[in-house]
Parts: structure tokens; sequence; C-alpha cells
């Protein structure tokens, strides 16, 4: 892991701590992605894609005029691909983690900025729930932090956008979520 992080930052021009940006190319897409917790640059430093059959169906299902609803984002793999692929698609991502929205951001920006990002979390209900890590948490034990949460039919409605593709990676929250998106 320490020979690749230093391989991954002499690539992207840092040194053996940097945070820059390393390169990926998802069937023949390129961008530029910021990875702090090498998730996905690995994978492209070995010749491989991440998650290849969703990336691949993504390809061949995105089009100019639909919009991609990014939920789960992390740190924005298939917000700055979708962004990457194509341009006259409109994309929403949904991200709470704070540590997490911070990267996403700035892999929006590298991917063109033209993602609409929304901190919060999508669930049945609007409120604020435990967020511990990467998930929702109902049973109240372990350290976290206090999240927004709202109903993703009810932001949609207020914002004025409809989903067509949607990619849902939630830790376990998928249900609570798709409640949310009658």
């Amino acid at each position: 892991n320490r020979i690749l992080r230093a391989w991954l930052a002499f690539r992207s021009g840092g040194g053996a701590e940097s945070n820059r940006p390393g390169e990926l190319t998802v069937h023949g897409v390129r961008f530029r992605f910021l990875d702090p917790e090498l998730l996905y640059l690995p994978f492209a430093a070995i010749g491989k894609t991440y998650e290849p059959a969703v990336t691949l169906h993504l390809q061949s299902v995105i089009r100019p005029g639909l919009t991609f609803v990014d939920i789960g984002a992390e740190y924005g793999f298939y917000t700055a691909y979708v962004g990457s692929l194509e341009e006259g698609c409109s994309i929403y991502s949904f991200e709470p983690s704070p540590k997490c929205f911070t990267t996403l951001r700035e892999n929006a920006k590298l991917s063109g900025d033209r993602a609409k990002l929304y901190r919060v979390a999508l669930s049945d209900s609007r409120g604020v729930i435990p967020f511990f890590g990467r998930s929702m948490k109902t049973d109240g034990g372990g350290e976290g932090e206090s999240v927004d949460a709202i109903p993703f039919d009810e932001l949609s409605e207020r914002d004025g956008f409809r989903a067509d593709v949607v990619k849902i990676d939630v830790h376990g929250s998928e249900g609570k979520v798709l409640a949310g998106m009658k």
C-alpha cells in the first residue's frame, strides 16, 4: 500500500503524502479524480475499472437530457464519471458526510462543476438522524454526528427535478431511501 501510494502520488505530480487528483480512464472516458483514501485509483494503477458492470451500464443508458441521481455519492466517483461521460445530462448528488462532501465538491469541480450537490441524507421522512462513518444508524450505538434527512420526493418537488437514472449506495439504508422515492 505504501509503494502504491507513493507511485500514485508521483504519477499525479505530488509528494508521497500528496492529496492531488489522479486520472482515471473508465471504458474510454478519462477524468481527473481526487481519491484521498485510495478507494478508486488503485484499480486504474493495475489497469482495472472500479465496478465495471455498473460503469458500463451507465455508459449505455446515460443520454443528453436525462437526470442522473447519485445517492450516497461518497467522493463522487459516479458523479465525476457521468459528468465526464455526457455533458448534456443533469446530475444531482447526495452525501451527508462532511468529510466525503468536501472531496465530492472538489471532484465535481474537476469534472466541470455541473452537478448539483446536497449535503443531506435521503430517507423516508424529514428530520435529523444519527450518522456514523458512512451509515445511518438507528441503534444509537457508537459515536457519530447528526445529519439532516429529507425524502427524495419532497426535495425533488421543491427543487423541480425528476430522476431518470438512480445509483444508490447507502450502506444498508436503501429501504428508507426508496420509501422516500414513491
